[in-house]
């Protein structure tokens, strides 16, 4: 009898070692298979319904599908609070010089109302020739923006290109995730060695969205670059044709922002893919960069 209870406490010990053992190496593989996923990659984007009305954003009812295949969404939160680095683009061409005073005027005002949010700018006009200057104050802003001139080159293509790989650069502001840049032109290009599909890309690669303030005829050509800038970065193209321009219509399109988190479904190889976000049945539209870079 009693070599039988100790037989049964030595089998009851084995297999409580055997369960423990078990546990144990499930959770490690667990932990090793956690430590060889890719990391997560984040991406902003706009929302909105057709009235404006209020809605929220869970990532269970967000769908993220990369190349085709529906990726899983791990968080999705508003981006107003987000810290922003901007670059405001001023086209001050001879071919504005009607306009020139309106131009001034919304420029001061975008950036002052940019600046109230916390976000951070550079100045900078279509000239080849000149580099964008960082303002310390709106002050400051004002005086640089009061004391342009009118000018006889235009190359939007290659500001927005040297901006996107420069002073918005990816790898240089790490810290501001939330990069954009915004324009106050007729989108028309006099100079530009870059194409514009070149200048789009890299605001792409870059992960910069293009807002635009549109002073050119639609149906321009100008002013369909510009709508194309905004669609494949996932930002928008206002009509500014009013003698007063009027800015609230792109700070509105800013408060739509949001930033997306998801786990990619492999490993991010460095290139461009084609991203699509939506919410199946919820009546609320979006605007997302057409490709990101998945890195």
């Amino acid at each position: 009898m009693l070599e039988c209870g100790m037989f049964l406490r030595r089998l009851i010990f084995l297999l409580y070692a055997s369960g423990v053992a078990l546990v144990v190496c499930a959770s490690a593989q667990q932990s090793a298979d956690l430590a060889n996923l890719p990391a997560p990659i984040s991406v902003y984007f706009s929302a909105s319904t057709a009235r404006d009305e209020q809605f929220s954003l869970d990532p269970t009812t967000l769908r993220v599908v990369i190349d085709g295949q529906q990726v899983a969404v791990t968080d999705v939160h508003s981006a107003n609070k987000d810290p922003l680095l901007f670059a405001l683009l001023i086209d001050t061409n001879i071919s504005m010089s009607r306009q020139l005073d309106s131009i001034k005027r919304a420029a001061i005002e975008l950036f002052n109302q940019l600046s109230a949010r916390g976000g951070q700018g550079y100045i900078g006009f279509f000239d080849v020739s000149t580099g964008l200057s960082k303002p310390g104050t709106p002050a400051d802003a004002a005086t640089l923006i009061n004391s342009a001139q009118l000018r006889g080159s235009k190359a939007i293509y290659d500001i927005i290109g040297r901006v996107c790989n420069g002073e918005l650069n990816r790898r240089r502001n790490a810290q501001f995730p939330r990069r954009a840049i915004f324009l106050i032109t007729d989108g028309e290009d006099t100079q530009s060695r870059m194409y514009g599909r070149q200048a789009l890309e890299a605001a792409q690669r870059e992960g910069v969205t293009i807002y635009s303030l549109s002073l050119g005829l639609r149906g321009s050509g100008g002013d369909d670059f510009l709508k194309d800038a905004a669609k494949k970065t996932g930002g928008a193209s206002v009509s500014g044709m009013a003698v007063d321009l009027e800015v609230n219509p792109i700070l509105a399109d800013l408060n739509r922002q949001w930033l997306v988190t998801f786990q990619p479904a492999g490993t991010p190889d460095d290139k461009m893919h084609a991203i699509h976000i939506d919410s199946p049945g919820s009546g609320i539209s979006f605007s997302a960069p057409l490709k990101i870079l998945l890195k």
